[in-house]
């Protein structure tokens, strides 16, 4: 194993660091370790596409014909006789 020494840390930043460590039961040089171990990980991952991105890239595969593909079919007109409301008696049934 490799080793690094760090000067010129902040009396504020190396307290925090012990506080963290013991937190999480580690001694300080673990905790460094860890977190040093996290920061190279996650500059390495590929860079994830959110959801936009993705659908962008997969739309143009799906080989949607001309035209609006959302274009609802007609639907039958159906005529309704419209309510009657003299045959109820709002001032004498509670409302519910």
């Amino acid at each position: 194993m490799s080793a690094i020494t760090v000067r010129n840390i902040p009396e504020t930043t190396k307290q925090g660091l012990k506080q963290i460590a013991a937190q999480n039961g580690h001694s300080m040089e673990e905790e460094v370790r860890r977190i040093l171990n996290r920061a190279v990980n996650m500059a390495n991952r590929p860079k994830q596409m959110g959801l936009g991105t993705r659908l962008s890239l997969i739309i143009p595969r799906l080989n949607i014909p001309d035209g609006d593909p959302f274009e609802l079919p007609p639907r039958p007109l159906r005529l309704r006789e419209p309510i009657d409301f003299t045959k109820f008696d709002l001032e004498s049934e509670p409302i519910p």
